[in-house]
């Protein structure tokens, strides 16, 4: 039964985790401290009072370990998504040492962190 409605696809191609970790964002050194509340392979939401418009290019800093606040990751982002004080981005770009930093996060988290699939 193709197109009846039966099957809905997920569109991502990473699960998003449902956890709070340190983010800061803006643009080059103007940047404001959040906290983050969902993260992926792909990209995060955060919380922002900040106004931005959707496929605004921002600096994104992230902190997964609150032990080790030496250690952030670090990337230009895509806005794609803002849903009342949350904004959703993507990775534009991301070195290969802090993708391998966010696949090991990640398998740290337990499935139940995991979100429902979802149609955006």
């Amino acid at each position: 039964m193709f197109g009846s409605g039966f099957f809905k696809r997920e569109r991502r191609a990473f699960p998003r985790w449902r956890v709070e970790f340190g983010v800061l964002h803006g643009l080059r050194h103007d940047l404001t401290a959040s906290s983050g509340v969902e993260i992926s392979e792909a990209g995060l939401v955060f919380r922002s009072k900040h106004t931005y418009q959707v496929g605004d290019e921002i600096d994104v800093q992230v902190l997964l370990d609150p032990n080790n606040c030496d250690d952030w990751i670090v990337a230009k982002c895509a806005v794609r998504r803002i849903e009342q004080d949350k904004v959703a981005v993507e990775f534009c770009s991301l070195k290969r040492a802090d993708r391998v930093k966010l696949v090991d996060f990640i398998c740290t988290l337990s499935p139940s962190q995991m979100q429902p699939a979802s149609a955006d």
